[in-house]
């Protein structure tokens, strides 16, 4: 009494086989009328460009409601991100629709790699034990699985909570095991557990959370699909009898959901919304007819709100769809038709302000009182970005996605022993193929030769950290830049400062605005990484009076580097060069300064830690003002590729804003969340407001409003577990393919192998000072 699986079995994908045998003579489905070409002949599957379907397939269709709207959001491209319900939650494994229960594969014991098939299923493998992440809308009256066992008498179990529920296989092949809950388990969300005692993994097809009054539930293999009706064919969310589907989003102000609607035979098609709060709104309720019928719902009272968005069909529903949904904002009809055609910029240098948080500038957090005249002033021409986070906490990761365009998650050089993997090419290797003088200098030498950083430089100098390292360096590089005024070659430079990384030992006369007072305490005229690690580790007990000293080193630091960056900037304008250079300014991670009980970096993903303070400066290509939308700094090297008028970087993780920065006319903009990883077990996603901090194995530690009020110091995960299901969805998005440009296909996203190094004395002590080791 489990839900029944349609004998022809799509994938994610139309396979090759599949298209031949369409190809052959079965283009139509006869109960769906799921038509499997488009109007030209051509195999129109699960992926098919939304754009070309519309153009091939407009047919009788009436004068569209969306006429004068722009989609800003894909309901079919983002299709996997909804939950399905058939009288309960359907987690169909094997198709991608697992992956938001499973954290994308990510700790929770499913081998990705192990999918098996067996006449029309398509399944997942459960290595030994494996997690699901749920959130039940109503209290579930019985879970169904239905698994291949290896033998008669396996034992499958399922945990949630302290009870646990066995059921044994009848016979050795597919078995539907029913789980009776009774009282067990309430709604919202859960967290279970499968596991069996099976000796080569447990093939599963699909768990059903069944409801009381569920008997049978009618599952489609696949989501979406072109789907003809009488007056045309649309690319649609196909919707069978009495089933929904539910996207988790924030609606922004103006959002208009379009959509049409029809089936072969009557049904009544309802969208209803989900607050966090736990209200049910109905807003659409109307019967097909054989057409298709086009109609629109206004999210707008819902903007900023995290919301569920429930579609669903009731009746008998055969052959229906929603074709083409989305989100949808009015065009401006003043706006400028998008900028196609730029002047490449000649030249590009990059700073990164080793652990110099966002907030120490002015454009981050306003009335923060802290001096940086030469990075407010160049801030105020350059394009801001106010939601820009790096992809990892500590130097190695972070400057490895920014150089390379891969997220720690594929790179894998997370470790103080990883090197960067030779598979990973750097920045600094594409523009040496394209004729760019490289230069690089270093003050950390976790960014230099030892670690894998040295592929592509002409010359890259590494200096000891040490006192005075910033004006040694940033004089050298201004020296530099002065020998280029006449040169027609182009250039990269490359600076990572280490000023406000421990020791914190500015000149006195750099702290002394944040600590005007003689300070006679335990802590010295600097701040020291054994002091920090003194007193992380509670050894060493240090009172507000103390706390305030540190504090004002740190910010003497982020003043003295400051004045430093200016020798830079203004070398640059001076010599004439500034104009055609693209400038990027940003950090690898930030620093926490007891915001949280703590002082240090590389072990939290608080704002302090991984919000980066990204401004890039070429008024002529990226103007200036700010840009709100979440942006990684996987993304920053693809861009800079394309400002500089080169080829695209290929097989990494990053998607160019570009086009998105400069206003072009997009279909669809690029990825708005933001990921970024510790290596002690955490990882953390961000949308819009809204932040979840992940543990590998203690599930949801955080869940915050970070422009509120109370930031991260007021944990929401009990109060709204419906805005921490959106973000657990969008994180398993990210886990299961870190690519942007092809995380909506279903693919598993690649994963390189970092080497260890050999750690020498040097390398090791430098480690250790850093405090990474």
């Amino acid at each position: 009494m489990g839900p029944f699986k349609i004998a022809l079995h799509f994938s994610v994908f139309l396979s090759s086989t599949v298209i031949i045998f369409l190809a052959a003579g079965c283009g139509k489905d006869k109960e769906w009328g799921i038509e499997l070409k488009d109007n030209n002949g051509e195999v129109a599957g699960e992926n098919a460009d939304d754009g070309e379907l519309k153009k091939k397939s407009v047919d009788k269709r009436a004068p569209d409601l969306r006429s004068g709207y722009e989609q800003d959001v894909s309901l079919i491209r983002t299709a996997k991100r909804a939950e399905t319900r058939i009288d309960g939650l359907y987690v169909d494994f094997g198709t991608g629709d697992e992956h938001k229960y499973i954290r994308g594969g990510w700790e929770m014991g499913w081998e990705l790699n192990q999918k098996g098939k067996s006449s029309d299923k398509t399944t997942l493998g459960l290595v030994k034990s494996g997690w699901l992440n749920t959130y039940l809308w109503e209290t579930p009256e019985r879970v169904e699985i239905k698994a291949s066992c290896s033998k008669a008498g396996q034992s499958v179990s399922i945990k949630n909570g302290k009870d646990k529920l066995s059921q044994t296989c009848s016979k050795k092949g597919w078995n539907t095991l029913v789980y009776p809950l009774g009282e067990r388990v309430a709604k919202d969300r859960q967290r279970w557990q499968i596991s069996h005692d099976g000796s080569t993994p447990l093939l599963v097809d699909w768990v059903w959370f069944a409801e009381p009054t569920a008997t049978k539930a009618d599952a489609l293999p696949f989501t979406t699909g072109p789907l003809r009706l009488d007056n045309g064919v649309r690319r649609s969310i196909l919707a069978p009898n009495d089933q929904s589907y539910t996207f988790y989003l924030q609606p922004k102000e103006g959002h208009m959901l379009l959509f049409d609607y029809g089936a072969k035979k009557e049904a009544v098609f309802s969208i209803e919304i989900r607050t966090a709060d736990g209200e049910v709104k109905p807003l659409f309720s109307k019967t097909s007819t054989n057409e298709w019928q086009t109609a629109e719902v206004s999210l707008s009272e819902y903007s900023g709100q995290p919301i569920g968005l429930v579609l669903k069909t009731t009746g008998k529903a055969t052959g229906a769809g929603w074709g083409e949904p989305g989100l949808f904002l009015k065009a401006d009809e003043n706006d400028e038709p998008g900028k196609t055609e730029f002047e490449p910029a000649k030249n590009l240098v990059m700073v990164v302000l080793d652990t110099t948080r966002a907030d120490s500038f002015e454009a981050f957090k306003n009335g923060n009182k802290i001096s940086t005249p030469v990075f407010d002033a160049f801030q105020k021409d350059s394009l801001t970005f106010s939601s820009a986070y790096n992809n990892g906490n500590w130097t190695k990761p972070s400057v490895t996605s920014l150089l390379s365009g891969l997220t720690a998650m594929t790179h894998g050089a997370t470790k103080p022993a990883s090197k960067v993997p030779d598979k990973a090419k750097l920045l600094p290797e594409y523009l040496k193929e394209n004729g760019f003088d490289t230069i690089a200098f270093s003050a950390n030498p976790v960014v230099g030769p030892a670690h894998g950083f040295d592929r592509g430089w002409d010359s890259m100098t590494v200096y000891e950290h040490s006192a005075g390292d910033g004006h040694a360096m940033y004089h050298r590089a201004a020296d530099w830049i002065k020998t280029r005024k006449e040169d027609p070659d182009r250039f990269f430079m490359f600076i990572q400062t280490i000023d406000a990384h421990t020791t914190y030992a500015p000149p006195r006369n750099y702290s002394k605005p944040y600590h005007k007072e003689n300070y006679n305490g335990i802590i010295g005229t600097g701040f020291t990484r054994e002091e920090q690690r003194d007193i992380n580790e509670r050894k060493l007990k240090v009172g507000d009076k103390d706390k305030a000293w540190i504090d004002a080193l740190y910010k003497g630091e982020v003043t003295y580097q400051d004045e430093k960056l200016g020798v830079l900037l203004d070398t640059l304008k001076t010599e004439g060069l500034l104009e055609n250079t693209v400038v990027v300014v940003t950090n690898d991670h930030g620093e926490e300064i007891f915001d949280h009980g703590t002082i240090g970096h590389g072990w939290q993903l608080y704002e302090e830690m991984i919000r980066a303070p990204l401004v890039i400066h070429h008024p002529k290509i990226f103007g200036s003002g700010m840009f709100n939308k979440s942006t990684e700094h996987v993304d920053v090297a693809p861009t800079l590729m394309e400002a500089l008028g080169l080829s695209a970087m290929r097989n990494i993780d990053g998607q160019s804003f570009f086009e998105n920065v400069r206003k072009a006319k997009t279909t669809e903009g690029p990825i708005t969340y933001a990921v970024s990883m510790s290596d002690n077990g955490k990882r953390t996603v961000i949308s819009e407001n809204w932040k979840l901090i992940v543990h590998r194995t203690k599930g949801w530690i955080g869940l915050y409003d970070i422009k509120s009020e109370a930031a991260e110091f007021k944990d929401h995960r009990n109060q709204k577990p419906m805005v921490g299901r959106m973000l657990e969805i969008l994180f398993a998005e990210a886990m299961v393919n870190p690519s942007k440009l092809s995380r909506f296909s279903g693919q598993v996203g690649q994963r390189l192998a970092s080497p260890t190094m050999n750690l020498d004395p040097k390398t090791k002590a430098q480690l250790e000072a850093l405090g990474y080791l």
